[in-house]
């Protein structure tokens, strides 16, 4: 019994072996191409660079007052960066951004639209946080931006209801509790 076993799998293993070494290896067709960018190319080149130059124009405004004053805003209207001019995907890699490299944002006019949500600090009685939640394009990832209104207000009676969709504007900052750095919008507006 044993014999025929061995020999029924050494013909196995010689008949995997043969058909695997009878393939012919197929060259790869030679590719050339050209050394000289084709108009098609050169104008995807430039369409980039014009969408990236767009986007830094428009998401991250190096010179708010010129970009305030191009766009009739002036003063304390003016907003550094528009959250709510861009795709759900853009809105939260911006969101995303901000947590990642928050000193880029410091001193920033941030204005963004969301879901409004408050967090009650379960080790400080009466300390609640009020954020701005965005979602990212299917909804299954959100991250949140704590906000304070301009009086600074931290009675919720001040405050939209949980649940909300509200836009904000305000100054991004960077603030330190126990021991741990968090990023808010201070002197916000809740804008209709």
């Amino acid at each position: 019994m044993r014999i025929k076993r061995g020999i029924c799998l050494s013909l196995c293993a010689f008949f995997i072996c043969a058909a695997a070494g009878c393939g012919k290896e197929e060259e790869s067709p030679e590719v050339f191409l050209s050394q000289e960018p084709s108009a098609q190319q050169e104008e995807t080149e430039w369409n980039a660079a014009q969408i990236n130059a767009d986007m830094d124009a428009d998401v991250l405004n190096t010179a708010p007052a010129e970009t305030a004053a191009g766009n009739g805003v002036s003063g304390k209207d003016a907003v550094d960066v528009d959250l709510t001019q861009l795709s759900s995907t853009m809105v939260y890699s911006e969101v995303y951004n901000m947590m990642v490299y928050p000193e880029q944002y410091v001193g920033k006019k941030i204005k963004m639209e969301g879901q409004m949500s408050v967090y009650e600090s379960p080790d400080q009685e009466g300390k609640h946080y009020f954020t701005v939640i965005i979602a990212d394009a299917t909804a299954c990832c959100q991250l949140g931006i704590e906000f304070v209104l301009e009086n600074g207000s931290e009675d919720p009676a001040d405050y939209p209801e949980a649940g909300t969709e509200v836009c904000v504007a305000g100054e991004f900052q960077l603030y330190d509790e126990d021991g741990e750095t968090y990023c808010h919008l201070v002197s916000s507006d809740i804008l209709e």
